[in-house]
């Protein structure tokens, strides 16, 4: 049998009390009883084959270490397993500290049978419970694997280099969480001289925030194919526009927040054109000084017939930008490290490599997915 009940006491005729007493029953439940006279012993017993237990019963009193010791330490490294505290002295301190522990249960001696019976009963279920419910999330964290990795395939491609400009994309999935990124990007050349990024970010959780970034990188992308190269010099309007057929499309997002950042880049006019919703920040290097620019502005998708801003940068060769998710973008402490890491990386090398080495280098408390674009105007 792989179930197994361990019971530790010190006192042979105990065990062998136990054993007449439920053996039977729990041969009927598909479990085998095991049995060990000291804490060193149960606790080796353990940790030899975690698998194998269920419950772990142990005596207070036993001559060298306290039952109590053996209870919390399997309570610790062993979690899935359930403790029960078996004690014929009536000692507070020493059961208040087993419950602290962990144990779901103490029985007196002598024991009435019925009561062991029903309280073993009990910890059995706690202990199968535990264990389904680690198998469950185990399974959900994988299936959160496939998600973030269908996310950065569908919403995270590529970006395309031209001669001028190098472009490079870093992507970071959220650390200890089952969510994904609501995270995407378009970079769109819609001239040899003219070129238009946006990144956008939804504050929703999982697979919603995948399927709804889906949607508005895809309504955003028909927008910009549908109107004329112009359009690179009025990003406010692409906001305003998208804004409104967001509103239009009825999207079902109640609570959740999406943001988005456009940058227009015209090299025939060296100039660089920023609008932004949802008061994301960006970042842009000028003669090598790094500034940081934020413009106060509503999200969309909320409310229609919204106006968003534009602010007016110089750009020439040798400039750089940096535009990035709203959690990268926190304190001076981190800024500073964006500004640094960036400027180590020289514009001619920039590519997805640098960009993920640049991202890789930001201490930041990663609970969401992390996207990052760093452009430079090669001289």
């Amino acid at each position: 049998m792989d179930k197994s009940i361990l019971f530790v006491d010190d006192e042979e005729m105990v065990l062998s009390s136990l054993r007449r007493e439920l053996a039977e029953w729990l041969e009927d439940l598909g479990y085998n009883m095991v049995s060990a006279t000291s804490v060193d012993a149960g606790l080796a017993l353990v940790r030899a084959n975690p698998g194998q237990f269920r419950v772990v019963v142990s005596d207070l009193k036993m001559p060298g270490k306290l039952g109590t010791v053996l209870l919390g330490a399997v309570a610790s490294e062993f979690p899935d397993i359930s403790t029960v505290l078996l004690t014929g002295f009536a000692e507070i301190e020493e059961i208040k500290k087993a419950i602290r522990s962990g144990i779901i249960s103490f029985v007196q001696k002598p024991w009435d049978a019925n009561l062991l019976q029903a309280e073993l009963m009990r910890a059995i279920e706690l202990a199968t419970l535990k264990r389904e419910r680690r198998t469950h999330v185990s399974q959900l964290e994988q299936e959160a694997v496939w998600l973030k990795r269908i996310h950065h395939a569908l919403l995270l491609p590529k970006p395309q280099t031209d001669g001028q400009l190098r472009w490079g994309l870093g992507y970071r999935p959220a650390r200890a969480t089952l969510d994904g990124g609501g995270d995407f990007f378009q970079i769109r050349h819609l001239s040899a001289e003219r070129v238009l990024v946006c990144i956008g970010s939804i504050d929703a959780p999982g697979a919603q925030g995948t399927y709804h970034a889906m949607l508005v990188r895809d309504e955003l992308l028909t927008l910009i194919q549908d109107q004329n190269p112009n359009l690179t010099q009025r990003p406010n309007t692409i906001l305003e526009q998208l804004n409104n057929r967001l509103c239009t499309m009825g999207l079902e997002v109640p609570g959740y927040f999406m943001s988005m950042t456009v940058a227009a880049i015209d090299l025939t006019r060296h100039q660089l054109r920023m609008s932004n919703a949802g008061g994301e920040q960006y970042m842009d290097c000028t003669k090598g000084e790094w500034e940081t620019h934020h413009l106060p502005s509503p999200g969309i998708g909320f409310k229609p017939d919204l106006l968003f801003s534009t602010r007016e940068h110089p750009f020439h060769p040798g400039d750089r930008l940096l535009l990035a998710s709203p959690s990268l973008m926190v304190g001076a402490d981190q800024l500073h490290q964006l500004e640094k890491a960036a400027e180590a990386v020289e514009i001619a090398r920039i590519d997805n490599t640098a960009a993920q080495t640049v991202l890789d280098q930001i201490d930041s408390d990663a609970t969401r997915d992390q996207t990052m674009i760093l452009c430079g105007w090669k001289e």
